[in-house]
């Protein structure tokens, strides 16, 4: 059937075209050939000029496409290390092997029929087609995500002629959600496997610790061991480094079924770097498995924390809610200077140092301040009513103040939604509409074009664009000018109305480490894309390599060695052709790793260095007992039965008495007649038929 993209009438007027352009060529013209050639040409003419005036009007093809799906049969395989902790291997075989059978018999009755398993979920996919067999499926995936795996074979069969899933699995899951919390748009057949009698064991269920430590500082490890048949026994835990024992502790169960015992090992950090620990509760006799008695720490113990150091020309309660703030983050050393009340002995440098209405318009801070700006590349100019303006315009902060009179203004903050440096949350963010008013002075400001506004003043309802906190980098000093005193209330109300000071706190800690964070300046950068991995994925590196001006570098020959705990390295060799770039080493056991990453630029070697760790993950091992409410819940509430190793040939069964129903699809295709190749072909040959004829006959 054909229709055309415009009105039909345009078809006539493609005919009166071509008949107009015949009778024009043919007409009572007088030729070298007979009529009866007049009348031939004439109607060719005609034909191949219409039909071509007709395709370029839109003339399309309608076909109907008709297309049949044969109906499939999923067999879904929890393929989770779980199950052959508690199923006998031999048992487990002869069930896939029944399976296979059952899904060739599928086949022969017009079934299609396909595999899936956890590992697919990994992108380790195991899609088996006809020939597969389940001996390729190995019961070794690392946790049990039942309701994934059945998500995603809902969402890839979604509008196709899906006949039936069947799961084997022993219904434990422990990763997403519960897989029975609601029914699924498919019949689902389940089999339960494993033992549904709990075992007789210790597991070590938790292990809690700070990811970071300092140096010399003590810090504890909390193991949770909980227990199944081991009422009124005694236990021992025993922390470890490097196969030399550091503590060992003792606890007794309760007579309670699955008592819950906490066993805290508080450890002195005594050396720098990830350091690896290990709990060990020592097995007893009778427990069905170990590989849950062990639990690995790994803990970055780092030598020295950043200083910050607050200068003041008075107490001020400011400081106070600064210091509230600040020494909230561990890895800040605070310390206050306050040079005309109490001399202190300073530090040769600091991370940041932040001044707090310094200088001043009473002492004498020029001596001091020329001294303490050698001591950091970072600093926070905190304005008030006894700053000394004229100072601090000389210090080229790109901030200078031109107060209008002695006056102040009473304002509250608003995000600039411009700033780019960093950022924090809406919830952060909306807070500042209820802080109290602050004072800031009344003035005019001049902005550098190295300095970037984050906060503007509001004042009232009316947000005006005069600054409130600036960032600015000039010459390689990062400055940040917070233009207002009695910050302090707050800090106070935030925690009044919302118990907490998230808004304050955030707003200071972002300051901070910006403020803070050194340039890197390297023109080769290796860092692992995360401080930790597990053992069943690769490790991964950002690599970024940069000329003597920081354009992107490729085609660099990289070497990277990564050690181990026992001092085994291994090598890989590459060469960064995009940017960015990321390299992917191999799986790697669980341990604490360190790597070096070396390359030449310049005639030069340049070398990157970094630590990370790997763990294994045993989720499966926490529970070994099948849960075959789950399984029937299952199949309840999706249009199933539940079946169990033993009554399997029912399943079989059943599935084979099954008459398979093709889907049929039918869809409409529309397509341009021009862009077949025959059409043209034709129109082609009338015109050089033509053309042909009047030449041989002399017409040209």
């Amino acid at each position: 059937m054909f229709l055309t993209e415009y009105s039909s009438a345009w078809i006539i007027v493609a005919l009166l075209l071509g008949a107009g352009y015949a009778a024009l060529l043919y007409y009572k013209r007088s030729s070298p050939w007979g009529k009866n050639w007049q009348k031939a040409l004439a109607a060719i003419r005609f034909l191949w000029v219409s039909v071509l005036a007709i395709l370029l009007i839109g003339l399309l093809m309608q076909q109907f496409i008709t297309r049949y799906e044969n109906p499939t049969v999923v067999f879904a395989i929890d393929n989770s290390a779980s199950i052959l902790l508690q199923e006998d291997s031999t048992k487990l075989n002869s069930a896939l092997n029944s399976i296979q059978k059952t899904a060739q018999n599928l086949q022969e009755k017009g079934f299609d029929v396909e595999y899936r398993t956890l590992s697919e979920l990994n992108n380790d996919s195991i899609k088996n087609n006809v020939d597969n067999n389940t001996d390729k499926i190995n019961f070794n995936y690392t946790s049990s995500p039942i309701s994934d795996l059945l998500k995603n074979i809902q969402s890839e069969f979604e509008n196709r002629n899906l006949s039936n899933v069947v799961l084997l699995s022993d219904g434990a899951y422990n990763q997403g959600l519960a897989p029975d919390i609601s029914p699924y748009s498919f019949s689902l057949q389940t089999i339960g496997v494993g033992d549904t009698v709990p075992k007789k064991d210790i597991i070590l269920k938790s292990l809690f610790h700070n990811k970071m430590a300092y140096l010399g500082n003590q810090f504890p490890i909390v193991a949770e061991v909980t227990h199944t048949g081991f009422e009124n026994r005694e236990i021992t835990a025993v922390l470890s480094q490097n196969g030399k024992t550091i503590s060992t502790q003792k606890v007794k169960f309760s007579s309670a079924q699955n008592d819950l015992k906490s066993i805290e090992f508080l450890v002195k950090a005594t050396s720098k770097g990830i350091q690896h620990y290990v709990v060990t509760v020592v097995p007893q006799e009778g427990e069905f498995t170990t590989q849950n008695n062990t639990a690995h720490a790994y803990i970055d113990i780092i030598d020295s924390k950043e200083k910050i150091l607050l200068v003041a020309a008075a107490p001020h309660p400011d400081i106070k809610a600064l210091r509230a703030a600040i020494e909230k983050n561990e890895n800040y050393k605070f310390d206050i200077y306050l040079p005309y009340l109490r001399p202190t002995d300073l530090e040769d440098n600091y991370d940041l140092i932040i001044y707090h209405q310094f200088p001043d318009k009473i002492g004498k801070p020029a001596p001091i301040l020329e001294k303490l700006r050698k001591k950091t590349s970072a600093e926070l100019f905190i304005i008030g009513q006894q700053s000394d303006y004229n100072a601090f315009n000389s210090l080229n902060t790109g901030v200078k103040i031109r107060p209008l009179g002695s006056q102040s203004d009473k304002v509250i903050p608003f995000w600039n939604s411009n700033f780019s440096k960093f950022y924090l949350t809406d919830e952060q963010k909306s807070r500042f509409a209820s802080y109290p008013p602050a004072l800031v002075p009344f003035a005019d400001y001049e902005i550098s074009p190295q300095a970037e506004i984050m906060l503007y003043q509001r004042v009232g309802n009316i947000q005006t664009k005069k600054p409130l906190v600036v960032m600015s980098e000039q010459n390689s000093k990062k400055t940040g000018i917070w233009l207002a005193e009695n910050t302090w209330q707050w800090r106070l109300n935030e925690y009044a109305d919302n118990k907490n000071q998230e808004g304050y706190d955030a707003l200071l800690s972002k300051i901070i480490q910006y403020l803070s964070t050194k340039e890197d300046k390297r023109r080769f950068r290796v860092a692992p894309t995360a401080s930790q991995f597990s053992t069943s994925e690769g490790v991964s590196f950002d690599v970024e390599v940069y000329n003597a001006i920081y354009e992107p570098l490729l085609g660099q020959n990289i070497r990277l060695g990564i050690k181990d705990e026992e001092g085994k390295i291994r090598t890989y060799t590459f060469t960064n052709n995009s940017s960015p770039f990321r390299y992917s080493a191999s799986a790697l056991p669980e341990g604490a790793y360190s790597f070096k990453a070396t390359t030449q630029l310049d005639g030069k070697a340049e070398v990157s260095v970094g630590e990370f760790t790997v763990r294994e993950i045993k989720l499966e091992s926490l529970n070994a007992t099948a849960d075959f409410g789950v399984m029937r819940r299952l199949a309840q509430q999706n249009k199933g039965n539940f079946y169990t190793l033993n009554n399997l040939q029912v399943l079989q069964d059943s599935l084979q008495n099954q008459v398979p129903t093709p889907t049929v699809f039918r869809s409409e295709q529309l397509s341009d007649v021009i862009n077949l190749w025959w059409i043209m072909l034709l129109i082609i040959g009338f015109a050089s038929f033509e053309w042909g004829v009047r030449k041989f006959q002399g017409g040209y």
